[in-house]
């Protein structure tokens, strides 16, 4: 009888165990808090933030002064990164650390949901940057819904029309991504849950 009680005991606490990693894993990716801060600052690789892209219009990624601050510049527009995201937020803030010396007028661009590979839809809001020591610092909100995920991304465009030819270049020093859900908890936890595992079975929702 004192063995079988230690089996159960046993069992209960493999299940217990069990429900509590379970929790904390789902916890820690349904982002319970409804704030989830993401950020790039170049010298070290993010899961969440990409390099700006594509290759043929940015440089390599590069040290600033040996002073572990790294960047990445681009001569050509647009270029576009992406930041991925375990679920739907209410609304995202960009904030864009940069150099700009010939003072170039730059936008920054939400990609909406494709329907086909080539679709370009993308909401363009100019950028209106504070000086910041030598940098420039620039911020920017976008509204989120379904309608803004592209296989579990955000994808963003940076356009400076003429860079190319007025012989410009742009040096992103870091990408900050301040992702806010706005709706009340647990109202929509159910609807979080849902959400999240759709896009883990079908990564293009």
């Amino acid at each position: 009888m004192t063995e079988q009680k230690y089996k159960w005991f046993y069992r209960f606490l493999f299940f217990s165990i069990a429900i509590i990693i379970f929790c904390l894993f789902l916890g820690k990716n349904l982002v319970l808090g409804g704030h989830l801060f993401l950020e790039k600052n170049f010298c070290q690789p993010s899961k969440f933030i990409s390099d700006l892209y594509p290759l043929e219009r940015v440089k390599p990624v590069e040290e600033i002064e040996n002073i572990g601050v790294c960047s990445q510049t681009f001569f050509n527009e647009p270029v576009y990164f992406k930041v991925k995201i375990p679920r739907i937020f209410s609304k995202v803030k960009i904030i864009l650390t940069y150099q700009n010396p010939d003072g170039a007028e730059m936008q920054l661009g939400l990609l909406r949901k494709k329907v086909q590979s080539t679709d370009w839809n993308y909401i363009l809001k100019p950028l209106q940057p504070v000086k910041s020591d030598k940098n420039l610092i620039a911020k920017e909100e976008f509204f989120l819904d379904d309608n803004y995920i592209n296989q579990g991304a955000l994808e963003f465009m940076l356009s400076v029309p003429g860079l190319l030819n007025n012989g410009q270049e742009i040096i992103i020093e870091k990408i900050e991504a301040r992702l806010i859900d706005t709706q009340s908890y647990p109202e929509n936890f159910w609807s979080r849950i849902k959400s999240y595992f759709i896009k883990k079975i079908d990564p293009k929702q």
